[in-house]
């Protein structure tokens, strides 16, 4: 379960030309699921989880933006917006990590700092 807030933006284009923008405060959660186990994907240091997950939003002010937006988006015509995200979470193998004295070795390692 992951709280959030920040802004969203609407945006709007006609022919590739910004017909309406506006960032609006937003407020929500994030409920979702990790399938596997820490160590069922992993690349060198570098564990791989996919993610399944619904979130919830409440837009502040939306009354304001309400009749500028176009009719077309049916989506944005509501002040409480619901999602579903497929992700990929990546973290480092903490197991693996434990068993390096120092950094793990990577391709790219003489590049990085």
């Amino acid at each position: 379960v992951k709280p959030f807030i920040g802004a969203q933006r609407f945006a709007y284009l006609e022919n590739l030309t910004p017909v309406f923008e506006k960032y609006l405060p937003a407020a929500g959660v994030e409920v979702g699921v990790r399938f596997g186990s820490e160590s069922s994907i992993v690349f060198g240091a570098t564990a791989w989880h996919p993610r399944l997950a619904f979130s919830g939003h409440y837009l502040f002010g939306y009354k304001k933006i309400k009749d500028s937006i176009p009719n077309l988006y049916s989506y944005a015509q509501h002040k409480f917006q619901l999602g579903i995200l497929l992700a990929l979470d990546i973290d480092h193998d903490v197991k693996a990590l434990r068993g390096e004295s120092r950094r793990p070795k990577r391709a790219l390692a003489p590049y990085l700092p």
